[in-house]
């Protein structure tokens, strides 16, 4: 490899090709467990994105609530569920924060798409591009890649986006957010506390049961 190569964005390309098809191939769902035992708030900024984008929507700042909600979609499925999938198939501690982050720099979901799948089926059994949420008339997946490219159109060629369609990229990040990611988080093993923090202690999910039974036996 020559210092050529490092400028080549070709060469970039083969190697997150490779390693999408890496993980597509060998994907665990000890990967996530990993990561988020590391992290356990790294679902804040799409569940903080998707707020905003909600109190975008009472004011006229349409096409500013639409591109919050296509953020929280965007982040919640790149950061949070193929971040650390991918980080741990590049064999280089060194670069592999690099390669991630460059994997990502491009607008789109598109290439990720198998390896998506093939993670909720594999752990919430889930068919991400089959399910439909409720009220959608397409599968999710082309909603998602659908507000993607209208973001992309507001932001580089400046079009807005009407009340309906930000509602829309709201209804669809809700769906990602409040949907895949809890589905997804409970087949771990987690659950959620401020509906973004995960947490693995399954005595926290007894306390409730724990205070009645004390309530009803402990004074007597």
């Amino acid at each position: 490899m020559d210092g050529e190569d490092f400028t080549d964005s070709s060469y970039y390309d083969e190697i997150v090709e490779h390693v999408t098809k890496e993980a597509v191939e060998n994907f665990t769902a000890e990967r996530l467990c990993s990561s988020y035992d590391k992290e356990p708030a790294i679902a804040e900024k799409p569940f903080n994105a998707l707020a905003e984008a909600r109190q975008l929507l009472q004011t006229p700042h349409h096409t500013a609530a639409f591109i919050q909600a296509a953020i929280a979609s965007e982040v919640m499925l790149k950061a949070v569920v193929l971040k650390p999938i991918l980080h741990g198939f590049i064999h280089s501690d060194s670069i592999a924060p690099f390669i991630v982050e460059l994997a990502f720099s491009s607008s789109g979901l598109g290439r990720f798409q198998k390896l998506l799948a093939k993670i909720f089926q594999d752990v919430s059994n889930l068919d991400l591009m089959t399910n439909h949420r409720k009220g959608g008339t397409k599968t999710l997946w082309e909603e998602i890649v659908e507000i993607q490219k209208h973001r992309d159109r507001i932001m580089h060629r400046a079009e807005i986006a009407t009340k309906d369609e930000a509602e829309h990229a709201i209804a669809v990040a809700t769906a990602v957010t409040e949907e895949l990611f809890p589905a997804l988080a409970k087949s771990l093993g987690y659950h959620l506390h401020d509906g973004f923090r995960l947490c693995g202690d399954q005595y926290c999910l007894q306390i409730p049961i724990n205070r009645k039974i004390f309530e009803k036996f402990g004074g007597e």
